[in-house]
């Protein structure tokens, strides 16, 4: 009796501590703070190292340039969008604490290690893993930190950038409605074009701003697919010409190889770089050659392109959209030829250059100086050919 009973005991007190509630306090669960946020407005430096590769870039009187391992102007379009995805930089959830899995959504070393530096010395390290299920999320971790995020804004394409990818593709940057004459030739057809007031003439034919826009579209924004850096002989025929006074004069060349994997060389009368263009830039100028070759009448109004509008997402504070509305121009304009000078106030003239004459001899015509002419036309010396074009900004009649 005495024993069935001492049984019962040991199994109540089995029971008890098997199945009594737990306690309040062990089954809770402390969530990590999710308030880490990335301001641009501040941000100064940004370090990026991936497969033992590094890469500095910091910000210098309001334009980015890369300062290590090599030094040149931030291309516009990759600084934009790596500073858009910082402003909407959010956390969205914790994924793992367990450090065996960093492997799993690629935050060890395989992963690349963002550092921003703001202007008061604080500093923000991340690990950028792998992309999240959703083409708009990364899996994130803070170098400081055994959790690894799920975050929401800052995309690895973005950051996974090589050398090259970050260097500024923009071969030529300018306002078009500073734009008063433009030459375009090809093999399928070619054009002069000339700005009087609001008009575009051509032959002395007013053209359809439809058919201009294109072209100003198309020349007062010019970007490169690659570089070429070292010495290189271009044996090839020339397929576009391109002559604009923007207010000053521009000559860009470009030329086309033949075969499976050929390429179109562009040369500039501004820089010394050969730059590699995309085949549909070539088509779409020769396209525009051939359709002004022939323009039709109409007035020509409101032209030129539009600017980047400013971010009105609603995850960008007000602050870091003005940051991004004004990166690109500032990024463009630092590295490419943009000219805005008291000749654009002057009315453009073209003078035949004629057997016999001197430079001081135009000078004197319309009450320029040569040094002006010279500026003007790209010219190192006082020797020019007759027939030549002279592109010549004269005062505007009051």
């Amino acid at each position: 009796m005495y024993i069935w009973l001492g049984l019962l005991v040991v199994v109540l007190l089995v029971a008890y501590y098997v199945i009594r509630p737990i306690d309040r306090k062990e089954e809770s669960y402390q969530l990590p703070d999710l308030k880490l946020a990335l301001d641009i407005t501040k941000l100064v430096k940004v370090e990026i190292e991936r497969n033992k590769n590094y890469i500095r870039m910091e910000r210098v009187r309001n334009v980015w340039k890369v300062m290590d391992p090599v030094n040149f102007v931030v291309d516009d379009e990759a600084i934009y969008r790596l500073l858009e995805g910082m402003a909407k930089f959010k956390l969205t959830g914790i994924v793992s604490s367990n450090p065996e899995k960093y492997g799993m959504f690629q935050v060890d070393e395989k992963g690349t290690t963002l550092t921003i530096t703001y202007d008061d010395n604080r500093t923000t390290t991340l690990i950028v893993g792998k992309a999240g299920p959703t083409p708009n999320q990364t899996y994130v971790r803070p170098v400081n930190s055994n959790s690894v995020y799920l975050a929401r804004g800052l995309s690895s394409f973005v950051v996974n950038k090589e050398l090259r990818d970050w260097r500024q593709r923009t071969i030529y940057h300018t306002d078009p409605n500073v734009i008063k004459y433009f030459k375009l030739e090809s093999d399928t057809g070619s054009f002069v074009l000339r700005r009087e007031g609001k008009r575009w003439l051509a032959n002395k034919k007013p053209v359809a701003t439809r058919n201009v826009n294109p072209v100003l579209n198309a020349l007062s924004y010019v970007r490169a697919e690659d570089f070429i850096d070292t010495a290189l002989i271009i044996n090839s025929p020339r397929e576009v010409h391109v002559e604009l006074v923007a207010p000053e004069l521009v000559r860009m060349d470009i030329y086309g190889e033949r075969g499976a994997h050929a390429q179109h060389y562009l040369k500039t009368s501004f820089s010394p770089t050969i730059y590699v263009v995309s085949n549909a830039m070539v088509q779409d100028l020769k396209k525009l050659a051939n359709l002004l070759a022939t323009p039709k009448e109409g007035v020509a109004t409101s032209l030129g392109v539009q600017p980047r509008p400013a971010a009105k997402d609603t995850e960008i504070s007000p602050a870091a959209q003005q940051v991004l509305a004004t990166l690109t121009s500032l990024q463009s304009m630092s590295s490419t030829t943009t000219y805005t000078t008291q000749e654009e106030q002057g009315e453009l003239v073209i003078h035949p250059f004629q057997k016999g004459q001197t430079l001081a001899d135009v000078a004197k015509k319309y009450k320029v100086t040569v040094d002006q002419i010279k500026k003007w036309n790209l010219l190192k010396s006082d020797v020019v050919k007759p027939g030549m074009d002279l592109y010549i900004f004269t005062k505007k009649k009051k």
